[in-house]
């Protein structure tokens, strides 16, 4: 993984996430060029949805130094659970989980 190859696992994450972006933004840019206003609208919720996602990243990085990477795949994962019961208890989606 370029993880090892980085400095540092931060340097790796907001290099990975800037070359990620940079196609999306290409393609709201010739497809629906209005996506920014929304975009812009929602900034402050972005930039906090951003954070903690660049946050478990750097986690699940710093783990596959530490853990074998069957667990720290395994710990990724149960991310999709967490995900599900958040929601459901968070923002009352009560058609999940049945």
């Amino acid at each position: 993984m370029g993880t090892h190859l980085s400095p540092s696992p931060v340097l790796f994450a907001a290099v990975q996430r800037v070359i990620m972006a940079i196609p999306v933004v290409v393609y709201l840019i010739l497809v629906s060029p209005r996506s920014f206003k929304h975009l812009l609208h929602r900034f402050p919720a972005f930039v906090t949805i951003s954070v903690f996602e660049i946050v478990a990243f750097i986690c699940f990085l710093k783990s596959l130094e530490t853990l074998l990477v069957s667990y720290a795949i395994a710990a990724k994962r149960s991310n999709v659970l967490l995900s599900v019961i958040v929601g459901r208890v968070v923002f009352k989606e009560w058609y999940l989980l049945f």
